[in-house]
């Protein structure tokens, strides 16, 4: 039986290197092609992480930066708030010294009135008016309300 030619020919190679010493030469480049590759993986390996530290790195900046604008964003927002609020409370304060000053002329015309020229419903209106202011300002000044003579 005739061996096909890609045998032979196999054969012939297989002879050849056992002449020239074996498959050592091969066998050593191959393993410095391997040892090679695995450097370049190791070199590659180390050059991802150090771009992936750099990266996140630069993330954590990246938050820290929006975290302090957010912080200044609220701080800023509370001073608003507070002068806002000193605000208000001084207009009240100015509405509230109003409002006690118009009070005060309206029992002032009360008090100054002339009886002489009032109907009896009017005057006797008059008279409760007279005596209820009378009665709230002794009690604003401590008194009992019973003195004669206001």
């Amino acid at each position: 039986m005739e061996r096909p030619q890609h045998e032979v020919r196999g054969n012939k190679i297989a002879k050849e290197r056992k002449k020239r010493g074996g498959a050592g030469a091969y066998k050593e480049e191959f393993n410095a092609i391997i040892e090679t590759k695995k450097a370049l993986a190791a070199k590659r390996k180390e050059e991802k992480a150090a771009r992936w530290n750099e990266l996140k790195v630069l993330e954590e900046e990246k938050w820290r930066s929006k975290l302090a604008a957010e912080d200044q964003r609220i701080a800023l927002e509370k001073q608003r708030l507070a002068k806002d609020k000193k605000m208000e409370e001084h207009r009240l304060a100015l509405q509230f010294k109003k409002l006690a000053k118009e009070k005060e002329v309206a029992e002032c015309s009360i008090m100054l009135m002339n009886p002489n020229s009032m109907d009896a419903t009017a005057r006797a209106y008059w008279e409760l008016s007279r005596a209820k202011i009378r009665d709230q300002w002794m009690a604003s000044r401590g008194g009992d309300g019973d003195e004669q003579g206001v």
